[in-house]
């Protein structure tokens, strides 16, 4: 009877963790609709893990050393890319919490660090060019080793700090967004289900952090670090981080098939009753779906909803006689907005007309917005800054004088 040997086990875990990250970001990424950019997101996210595990079980299980072609891959690919991890996480929640949520230039720019991952890598390649035009000698090699490990090393700090600011930003843009929604009461956009899978998923990765700080002190301070690998090697840190993509593949790819199966309830005029109809087939007759957008806008432009700093979907309802599924479905889906950016957007056209008007001039743009129906000035300036592109006091610095 063969006995597994404590790094063998160590390893078949990593390896199993990094084979299922794999499979899994695959079936994500390709994943048809709905939700096709939350899933590849989450996908990009799992395969990144899964490259870093797969990255030790190759030096750790003996296959650098017995084959050279693995060590011509491990040399020259990077298994290690790291920074980009925190900006999907945060991207992921924003996807998640918002179905119109679409990647842009903008915000592929939260990407460029990748390039600190980048560096060994292009390291070798720039020696290997060298030694082939007869810059470099093969002498050198060990020299440039040495500094690629020494930069590896002391490169977590930064991989570190980037995953934990970007998990701290996006509990902070929850928690900005919970307030919000109180505010408005529109809680019909997340569902109970989905807002649990975000507080798991963001305290799962907090988790992580904290073992990985555990690990890293004694890492990046030379006296520690080779007690350190000589006795445990990377395992504190990789077979939590193979448990995470245990965790990570099979809730995320289960929170697909939820998102997948959430049905709204519909009142359609000439139906007896409420109908449950999967979200991802229902949709109306063009007619019928202007009517209630027309009604809608009627209670804004004319009837001046928006006014009121409380108010929320079921407010609206009562005053159009649309069910409030009804109305958010129609707002996402013919609108392609949610209906606080519905609301908003007559709110903001407001502040802007009053702010160019003399009689207005004694109060400040708070006041105004206050007045405009915003209940905060965090919500307004976020609001407005979106919509209008600068800030409410740049856009009226802009503006000539004001009229009477």
């Amino acid at each position: 009877m063969t006995i597994i040997s404590g790094s063998e086990l160590w390893n078949i875990i990593i390896l199993v963790g990094a084979v299922q990250g794999f499979i899994l970001s695959v079936l994500l990424f390709f994943r048809k609709q709905p939700g096709k950019v939350s899933n590849r997101l989450l996908a990009s996210l799992i395969f990144l893990l899964a490259l870093a595990c797969c990255n030790l079980y190759i030096t750790e299980s003996g296959l650098y050393e017995d084959y050279v072609f693995v060590q011509i891959l491990q040399q020259v690919f990077p298994f290690i890319i790291i920074m980009p991890i925190g900006p999907l996480i945060y991207f992921y929640i924003q996807s998640l919490v918002n179905s119109d949520f679409r990647m842009n230039a903008i915000r592929y720019r939260h990407f460029y660090p990748v390039i600190i991952d980048l560096v060994p890598r292009l390291l070798v390649w720039i020696f290997l060019a060298g030694l082939l035009i007869g810059i470099f000698q093969i002498e050198e090699g060990p020299e440039w080793g040495d500094f690629i490990d020494s930069y590896n090393t002391y490169s977590d700090i930064p991989r570190w700090l980037s995953i934990t600011l970007y998990v701290l930003v996006t509990k902070r843009f929850l928690t900005n967004l919970s307030e919000e929604k109180q505010n408005t009461s529109d809680s019909d956009s997340l569902t109970q289900a989905r807002i649990r899978w975000i507080h798991q998923f963001l305290h799962a990765f907090l988790a992580f952090q904290v073992i990985w700080f555990i690990f890293l002190v004694p890492y990046i301070i030379p006296s520690t670090r080779g007690y350190l690998l000589d006795n445990m090697s990377y395992y504190p840190i990789y077979i939590p981080l193979a448990i995470l993509i245990y965790w990570l593949a099979f809730k995320g790819y289960l929170h697909t098939q939820l998102i997948s199966s959430e049905t709204v309830t519909i009142q359609f005029p000439l139906s007896s009753g409420p109908q449950q109809i999967p979200a991802s087939t229902l949709s109306f007759p063009r007619e019928e779906a202007a009517a209630y957008i027309g009604s809608l806008k009627k209670a804004m432009q004319e009837d001046k909803l928006y006014l009121e700093p409380s108010l929320n979907v079921q407010a609206v309802s009562n005053h159009t006689h649309i069910p409030p599924k009804t109305i958010s479905y129609i707002l996402n889906n013919y609108e392609k907005k949610s209906f606080n950016e519905f609301v908003n957007e007559y709110r903001i056209a407001e502040v802007k007309r009053r702010l160019v008007e003399k009689a207005n001039e004694h109060l400040t743009i708070s006041g105004i917005a206050l007045d405009c129906g915003f209940n905060s000035q965090a919500t307004f300036q976020r609001a407005f800054k979106s919509a209008v592109g600068v800030s409410p006091k740049e856009y009226l610095s802009l503006q000539p004088q004001k009229s009477a």
